[in-house]
């Protein structure tokens, strides 16, 4: 009997003992006290921003074939392993005309290519060719056909889709590459400058370039060191001098020096019109901001000056970026009048600087990005075309599409999608190159690409374009004939073309 009552003496001890355990571990659990914080591990934060950061880790560069092979793809006969250019230079035309000629470079049978900048121009494989969602190999060329840096740096096509291969900037280009998880930013002759230690970066702008890792953003220069800290959440390229930084989930503007010149006060909301968020930049002086977030109230936007001023108000519900001295502004509701008969419209126009409506806000749409000339659609008479003043260059329902305005032309076609023709005319509405093209591209160094040809049908019966390109000049003369199965615009005196499988380049020159 005695043994029992010490076995229960002993179990409601025990059972004491734990209580107490757990009221004392309930007690201190939220106490606030540093050395007894209780934090869940399916909650832990991220490791905490480390200075040591700044010192980075030294990287061995693997070394690389003098020559980068051409990729081995399989069930592929457009690819041949017999290629020269010696070949290739045969089937190609003589291009002897006004100021063109074509120069024999190092060609390869690249999948995609980009423009010129600083020299340089971004070429990728792709890993199924002729499919886009593969994976890309991106590399970068020269101006004479050297392969700078190898084309061996993987990414998904999503990275690079909203601006193809990221371009050079101030001599240095910040490249993602999946196998080594990370951006690795390169010179314009292929050094590694800042090895492979970010986890993402922008472009170089006033000599700093905004970087992250472990999600924190800040500033390198161009040797990679670290000028401003990295400590906000989100991070935007400098613009006229400051930059947008994020803490606490808000925006403000620091100074090359990583000084505060507008507090984190501003809010974001909507996108850019392409499905991308604005990220508040400064242009012409002020920058777009707004009321509150997407959603959550009846939000306005405005324009802040540099100084943390409000110069035009919160008055319209969306806005963009200002571009020469002009920006697209909409005003809207649910029965905005007497002709909203199935929901909200939005009315856009443009103003100045200054506030000013330079285009009335009677517009379903207007582009935001050529500045002296206006591209817009009106409720009631379709395309319209301004100049930066609000004055018409083209008639209301004269022309069915246009685009661009470079060298003091504009592209505009007539008809129907399948069938319509494309010219040129001038900002003063003259017809300056007829409209007998299927497609056109924008002026470059004084020539834009075109093509010609038509639609046929082939064997399984489907309608297919079998037109092919050439250039024209600001005359419309044809000063490089309509052979090519793609061009890509001049940049820096270089033209893309491509016959068959193979890209090559084409040249300006001055020689006779």
């Amino acid at each position: 009997m005695n043994g029992k009552k010490i076995c229960i003496s002993i179990v409601i001890g025990l059972v004491i003992i734990a209580a107490a355990g757990l009221l004392i571990f309930f007690i201190f659990r939220d106490s606030g006290q540093d050395d007894v914080l209780y934090i869940p591990t399916q909650e832990s934060p991220a490791p905490p921003f480390q200075c040591e950061i700044v010192e980075i880790e030294d990287y061995e560069v693997e070394e690389e074939p003098e020559t980068t092979p051409m990729p081995e793809y399989i069930d592929y006969d457009a690819y041949s392993d017999d290629y020269n250019d010696e070949e290739l230079e045969r089937t190609l035309p003589e291009l002897t005309t006004g100021l063109i000629r074509w120069h024999t470079y190092p060609t390869w049978a690249f999948d995609q290519v980009f423009q010129f900048r600083e020299g340089m121009a971004g070429v990728e494989y792709f890993s199924s060719p002729g499919i886009w969602d593969s994976t890309h190999t991106l590399g970068y060329i020269n101006n004479v056909g050297e392969i700078v840096i190898p084309i061996d740096h993987t990414h998904e096509p999503f990275v690079y889709a909203y601006r193809g291969a990221p371009p050079f900037s101030e001599g240095r280009v910040a490249i993602w590459c999946n196998t080594r998880v990370g951006v690795g930013i390169f010179d314009t002759v292929g050094n590694l400058v800042v090895p492979f230690y970010y986890h993402w970066g922008w472009a170089f702008s006033g000599g700093l370039m905004a970087v992250q890792r472990y999600g924190y953003w800040g500033f390198i220069d161009k040797d990679g060191n670290v000028v401003i800290p990295l400590e906000f959440e989100e991070a935007n390229d400098f613009f006229e001098g400051l930059a947008a930084v994020m803490l606490g989930g808000y925006w403000g503007f620091i100074d090359t020096f990583g000084e505060v010149i507008i507090p984190f006060t501003i809010q974001q909301a909507f996108d850019d019109g392409h499905g991308f968020p604005i990220i508040p930049r400064f242009s012409n002086g002020l920058v777009a901001v707004s009321t509150g977030q997407r959603g959550v109230g009846n939000i306005r936007w405005g324009f802040m000056d540099r100084h943390g001023n409000m110069a035009i108000p919160f008055m319209y519900m969306e806005v963009r970026d200002f571009s020469n001295g002009l920006a697209s502004v909409a005003l809207g509701g649910w029965g905005a009048d007497e002709h909203e008969i199935w929901g909200s419209r939005q009315r856009w126009g443009k103003i100045d600087v200054d506030g000013n409506v330079v285009l009335p806000l009677e517009h379903d749409w207007i582009d935001p990005f050529w500045g002296d000339v206006v591209f817009a659609s009106h409720f009631d008479n379709g395309l319209v075309v301004y100049d930066r003043y609000g004055n018409h260059i083209v008639e209301p329902n004269r022309f069915s599409r246009a685009f661009g305005f470079s060298e003091g032309l504009i592209a505009v076609h007539s008809g129907h999608w399948e069938d319509a023709l494309w010219g040129f005319i001038d900002m003063h509405g003259n017809e300056v190159i007829p409209l007998k093209y299927n497609e056109v591209g924008g002026f470059s160094h004084g020539f834009a690409s075109v093509s010609m040809g038509g639609w046929e049908y082939n064997q399984r019966g489907s309608r297919v374009n079998t037109s092919r390109w050439g250039f024209i000049d600001l005359e419309g003369n044809i000063v490089v004939p309509t052979v090519f199965d793609e061009v890509r615009n001049f940049s820096e005196g270089l033209a893309w073309v491509r016959m068959g499988a193979y890209w090559g380049l084409l040249q300006i020159t001055e020689e006779d």
